[in-house]
């Protein structure tokens, strides 16, 4: 489509930089994210192993849903009809541009790809958006050499290492901000145990359907 490999590198390089400035054009939309993803991280604490995986993947699946209102894209895990997307997990209609979305509540390590059964996997041009929550921040890049200095591989994972954030935070042109006065719509919610819920769901729909079939 684009014949000029340069300037589809350009528009590719200014995306994240049109998407961060469309962040802060919809505050009504940021808004939307910052609340439901908060009130995730309240009922599904990721201090509990159980909830590593819920309070990740939600979190992923608001922004998708939000950025979807504000730039046309898909979840890709929601095509893939076995297991889920390698790298990326949402796409956008403009030039099929893909992002990779991770979540941290403090910092930390950044899992990037699980290896599974490959020994090698190539992580540069990458796009990525790594919403940090004790920082009020998301953090939009592309992996470029500079940052393979942060990246840490061992037999399992390709990973970023934490002091990846020490370095963004000091560049405001790698990240949205959420305004401070989001957090007053911010309610307090108890944590929910998934494995009760699951269950308490479970008894539920039994005695719903017993009680049906008793009126037969």
């Amino acid at each position: 489509m684009y014949r000029n490999k340069r300037l589809y590198n350009e528009l590719k390089h200014h995306f994240l930089q049109n998407l961060k400035q469309k962040m802060y054009d919809n505050p009504d939309i940021m808004k939307k994210a910052w609340i439901t993803s908060n009130n995730i991280l309240q009922k599904y604490p990721p201090v509990k192993n159980e909830n590593k995986f819920i309070y990740g993947i939600c979190c992923e699946r608001i922004f998708i849903r939000c950025m979807n209102e504000i730039e046309t894209c898909e979840c890709l895990d929601d095509i893939h009809h076995i297991g889920s997307s390698y790298k990326n997990d949402c796409n956008f209609s403009f030039l099929n541009m893909q992002l990779s979305i991770k979540c941290t509540k403090s910092g930390g390590s950044i899992i990037l790809v699980n290896k599974l059964n490959k020994s090698e996997h190539d992580i540069s041009g990458l796009h990525i958006a790594i919403i940090h929550f004790q920082h009020r921040r998301i953090y939009l890049f592309i992996h470029t050499d500079e940052f393979n200095k942060y990246i840490k591989s061992d037999g399992a994972t390709v990973r970023y290492k934490a002091s990846l954030f020490t370095f963004l935070k000091k560049n405001p042109k790698f990240y949205y901000e959420f305004p401070i006065e989001f957090d007053k719509y911010i309610v307090n919610n108890k944590p929910i145990s998934i494995y009760n819920q699951i269950v308490d769901n479970e008894f539920k729909e039994y005695n719903e359907q017993n009680n049906t079939n008793h009126n037969l």
